[in-house]
């Protein structure tokens, strides 16, 4: 191949190939190790001795800083390292004059069976002739000599003879300059769940392309890792990387573990293939970055990473990735850095190339960045903000951009190869077990969701992550939704999840020049603002975008007319904004008062933006702004997707080209608990103008109410310490009020889930757990523990959040010590739904239950139960409903249960006590509980040998059917008033009681949360609560265990039976029955 003169382009310029990267400074001579390596096999997995005292309740932490809620703690300070410098010249127009595209040539394909006399007639016709074959592509290069090669491309493509044919284009590097030094290495690599994914492989024997600027050949984290490599720009076999973004790109995707320096790569155990496409300026031509592809896959590359693009479609590379994924070699592809949702190639190309992954950049939180080029294409994302990597000369930098999110991927792709996976398998493992995020299903801001590489390989499910705050009660996302602003006044809003706009209506009552102005407010994730004006028949009055994130907008708006105003506010880059201001004032101008002529596509459908609870066979209407052609909409213009596989649904489409809709209704029901998304994009109107942008919809069928967020626990309340309350014991008449929403959880949770502990009470009495009632409200009179003196006493709630989220807890006839653990919470953007289930004994080690030793669990040992895949939880349960009894415990001692750590992970116990037990008397305790590694719980007791029984009541995964509405407590049944039952339990009677109907729970409620309480029981028994059911059939499960005038409480998550009504038994005493309700499930 001749030699080329190399040109640059800098990223947005439509020419350009971005190598996805985001950075700024220079590399910092030497750093400390960062992340150690860990190493496969890991932690034994013997028992940590128990701490010393067994009676005191979970060991007090600070309370939560809003700050905290997503970052890792305890992990090791990269301040010290530098921020990367820039990837690509700025403006290539600006700084060096170069052209975006070869002036020399351009990139030809002919049409199968055209023989070669035929090719050279029809360049001949122009006046040029072939030279060199392109990496076998099926193209060729063909030198243009004084002609302009875009005009040369137009003619030859109106040629029959050619199939294709392209300017030979400019890649450059998708690079961004960072603000700011990154988070910590772990915090990213825990995301992936990567260490989890190196106990099991680290790549070892599988080779990572790097087709980039070269790498550094003598870095001390990759050179005992690199293979030989070749440098397609000066066409020899030195790679040598001479400028700092290869060397940086290849550390994060294979840099050396274990040795003491820098950060462990994704597949640190995998080899480095350097390929230089990209020149000093990291911009290259697609010509040569063919021939790197082609030259990889030769000489033996088993994951290819380019972490390069831009805009403007490149048949060349499409061939060339093509025919690398047909070898089996999986190709990763950055998808660039401008923060649009236009395309950029070769990653736009991944939905037509099974093998082909197109990678999106998040923080270590999993959120969106601003930066990330989004839209349809996107396949997955990963960590891609202030990632360490190695620099060239020997040190390491900090640096940003889906560059560096993309060798990530590239090394979990390596791993899985290491496995024997093919492209296609690989493709399928990553977006199959990826977590999802932003808008539930796939979406074009995350794809798929964040990559979990321990999923991937078979590991296990992570939890999902959370969707952002959406709107709250008011849905204002589109212009048929506006919700109203009064002239001259400001009001606040928030652009979340991502994609979101919120639409305003202005009551104008004259017709001039007004003002809207947008201002951010907020820092964390800056907005830039986009504002769209139309008039009450949807015209565009006005349309425009701020300068920068951050910056105000002030849009003049020509109002020709006196009536409705609505004005659309959303975020450029359409990533999570913080808040802002806007407002419409009246403002000086001059005639004419025109709007632009056009009008919105969209006005608005029948679904409320990420509404859940959907009917199973919808008729999902779309109210439009313009009237379509004929045959504009169509299955390929309106569609219904499944947001699990991508795939269309089947559906009929009706128009009404009269009133401007359309109507999509499936042809056979969809799946309930599963996401879905109304799709319309690229209609055509009668004046020929095309849809620029699709109209996106989000919803969820079935699973109404708020989602469950598993959390590992958090001490939010301690009155010992003064943890989120003034020191000091809670007595009768002085309750204590705690804020929990904002601090320990998110600002718009509904409800939480705590482990509430009473502790030292001083006599009998109660403690009680409501959301603060509004001033002069009276407080709800459910207890949630009952006590007596001396013994401290666990409970698991589920409490609604007061108006400013909080709670109050309360004693009566005691004074006690109280402390509280979230270990969840519900809100409407959670990350998994609930499924109840028919109650079944899951474990019980004096029967050898569960596939356990049947023994007792001795002090300080566990017990695991596999909980997925039996007893109908499926592999993708994040957490599991259970009431757990301890049974005979020879001594004082407490039973634990939290999720079984993996080999590499701490053996810690949980510091949550779910049941405090004491010799003689058997307790039992709801919990909920995140499964563990391999499906697994563990089952721990502190002191003492005693025997552990689990009953399951229910699952939360991602695609469950049921979603929480949390109620102040309520008593639905009180066999002292004749409420529900009427008169005491007697033994082995079964008394039934309605349910639905009673304390607003609806006809929808498939199942409750209560909390019952036993008063003044006769003496021993088990009380039963379970599903009514016509023969009466009493399950083997319990939901207390009682003694003798001891009243006793224990919350229960039931399914509600036949009437939605629910039953009770007490085994062998007399007892009377309070029964209050916390809240209720719903399809």
């Amino acid at each position: 191949m001749r030699q080329i003169v190399r040109t640059v382009t800098a990223i947005g310029v439509s020419a350009g190939v971005v190598l996805g990267a985001a950075p700024v400074a220079t590399a910092h001579p030497s750093a400390p190790s960062v992340v150690p390596a860990v190493a496969a096999g890991g932690a034994a997995t013997t028992a940590t001795p128990p701490p010393a005292d067994p009676a005191a309740p979970a060991d007090p932490a600070a309370p939560a800083d809003p700050a905290e809620l997503t970052a890792a703690e305890d992990a090791p300070d990269r301040s010290v390292l530098p921020e990367a410098p820039p990837a690509t010249t700025a403006d290539p127009a600006e700084e060096t004059g170069l052209p975006a595209a070869s002036p020399d040539q351009v990139l030809v394909q002919f049409a199968p069976g055209v023989d070669p006399a035929e090719q050279a007639a029809a360049l001949a016709t122009e006046g040029v002739a072939a030279e060199d074959d392109v990496a076998a592509t099926g193209f060729v290069e063909v030198p243009v000599g004084d002609a302009d090669p875009a005009d040369v491309v137009e003619a030859l493509d109106a040629d029959p003879r050619v199939a294709a044919v392209q300017l030979d284009v400019v890649r450059t590097a998708q690079a961004r300059p960072a603000d700011e030094l990154a988070a910590l290495a772990r915090p990213y690599l825990d995301l992936l769940r990567l260490p989890r994914a190196w106990d099991v492989t680290s790549g070892a024997g599988q080779v990572i392309a790097v087709l980039d600027t070269g790498v550094d050949l003598d870095h001390p984290d990759l050179a005992g890792r690199l293979v030989p490599g070749y440098d397609a720009v000066n066409e020899d076999a030195d790679p040598s990387d001479d400028q700092w973004h290869g060397t940086a790109v290849a550390g994060v995707a294979a840099a050396i573990g274990g040795n003491g320096r820098g950060a462990a790569g994704a597949a640190h155990g995998a080899s480095i293939m350097p390929v230089k496409v990209l020149d000093h300026r990291g911009s290259g031509y697609d010509s040569d970055v063919a021939e790197g592809i082609r030259w990889a896959v030769e000489h033996g590359a088993d994951v290819i990473n380019l972490s390069l693009g831009g805009p403007g479609a490149s048949p060349v590379l499409r061939a060339a990735i093509a025919d690398a994924v047909a070898a089996g070699v999986v190709v990763l592809a950055a998808a660039g850095n401008s923060g649009t949702q236009v395309p950029e190639f070769p990653a736009a190309y991944a939905p037509e190339i099974d093998g082909l992954l197109s990678v999106g950049a998040t923080d270590d939180a999993g959120v969106l960045t601003p930066f990330s080029t989004w839209g349809d294409s996107t396949t997955v994302a990963a960590p891609g903000k202030g990632l360490v990597a190695p620099s060239n000369g020997g040190g390491y930098l900090t640096a940003s951009g889906t560059s560096f999110s993309t060798p990530l991927v590239s090394g979990v792709a390596a791993l899985l190869t290491s496995r024997g996976r093919t492209p296609a398998q690989v493709e399928q493992a990553v977006v199959t077990t990826a977590r999802d995020a932003g808008p539930r299903g796939r979406d074009p801001f995350y794809g798929a969701g964040a990559v979990d590489a321990a999923a991937a390989l078979g590991l296990g499910t992570a939890t999902p992550l959370e969707q952002g705050p959406g709107d709250g009660a008011v849905d204002d996302s589109t212009p048929a939704r506006a919700r109203a602003l009064p002239l001259a006044r400001t009001v606040t809003g928030a652009l979340s999840p991502e994609g979101d706009e919120d639409w305003y209506a202005v009551e104008v009552t004259t017709a001039g020049w007004y003002t809207a102005t947008v201002t951010p407010t907020g820092s964390a994730q800056a907005t830039r603002p986009r504002t769209t004006a139309l008039s009450a028949s949807g015209e565009v009055l006005a349309r425009g975008e701020a300068a920068a994130a951050g910056s105000p907008l002030a849009l003049a708006v020509p109002v020709p007319a006196a009536g409705t105003i609505r004005l659309g506010v959303a975020n450029v880059d359409g990533s999570r904004g913080d808040r802002y201001t806007v407002t419409l004032t009246r403002s000086a101008g001059a005639q004419p008062l025109a709007g632009t002529g056009e009008h919105v596509w969209v006005l608005g459908t029948s679904l409320v933006s990420h509404q859940a609870g959907v009917a199973v066979r919808p008729a999902l209407t779309v109210t439009l702004g313009r009237t379509p052609a004929d045959g504009a909409a169509s299955a390929a213009t309106v569609r219904l997707v499944d947001g699990s596989s991508g795939a269309d649904v089947p559906a009929t489409l009706a128009v009404d080209r009269g009133v401007g809709t359309l109507t999509l209704t499936p042809t056979t029901d969809l799946v309930a608990g599963r996401h879905y998304q109304l799709w319309v994009g690229g209609l055509t109107d009668t004046a020929g103008a095309v849809q620029p942008t699709p109209s996106r919809t989000w919803f969820t069928v079935a699973a109404g109410g708020d989602r469950f967020t598993p959390v590992e626990p958090r001490r939010v309340l301690d009155t010992r310490t003064g943890t989120g309350v003034r020191a000091g014991v809670v007595r009768p008449g002085s309750p204590v009020r705690l804020v929990v929403g904002g601090v320990a959880v998110p600002a718009d949770a509904t409800a939480v889930v705590l482990n509430v502990t009473a502790v030292s009470p001083t006599a009998k009495g109660s403690l009680r757990v409501y959301p603060t009632p509004a001033a002069g409200a009276a407080a709800p009179t459910a207890s949630l523990l009952n006590v007596v003196a001396g013994e401290d006493q666990p409970n698991l709630a589920t409490v609604a959040l007061g108006a400013s989220g909080d709670l109050t807890f309360a004693t009566f006839s005691t004074t006690s010590h109280v402390a509280a653990d979230v270990v969840g919470y519900y809100r409407a953007g959670g990350a998994t739904a609930f499924v109840p289930t028919d109650p079944a004994r899951v474990l019980d080690t004096r029967a050898g239950t569960g596939g356990v030793p049947r023994a007792r669990v001795a002090a300080g040992r566990w017990v695991d139960l596999r909980v997925t895949g039996k007893n109908g939880v499926p592999a993708d349960a994040s957490a599991v409903v259970l009431n757990v009894t301890g049974v005979g415990a020879a001594a004082r001692t407490n039973i634990r249960v939290y999720p079984t750590p993996a080999a590499s992970e701490p053996h810690v116990p949980s510091t949550v006590r779910s049941i405090n037990l004491l010799p003689g008397h058997n307790e039992a305790a709801m919990a909920v509980v995140p499964v563990g590694d391999g499906g697994r719980v563990r089952f721990f007791s502190h002191t003492a040998a005693t025997d552990v029984v689990a009953e399951l009541a229910g699952y939360f995964s991602a695609t469950g059917t049921d979603g929480f509405v949390p109620v102040t407590p309520a008593r639905v049944a009180d066999t002292r008033t004749g409420l529900g039952i009427t008169g005491a339990l007697t033994p082995g009677r079964v008394a039934t009681f309605p349910v639905r109907g009673r304390a607003g729970v609806p006809d929808a409620a498939t199942a409750v949360v209560l909390n019952p309480t036993a008063v003044s029981p006769a003496g021993r028994s088990n009380i039963r609560l379970f599903p009514a059911n016509a023969g009466d059939v009493v399950p083997g499960v319990s939901a207390m265990n009682v003694v003798a005038r001891r009243d006793q409480a224990n919350v229960a998550v039931v399914r509600l039976g036949a009437g939605g009504a629910l039953s009770t038994r007490s085994d062998s005493a007399q007892t009377a029955m309070v029964v209050d309700l916390f809240g209720y499930f719903r399809r």
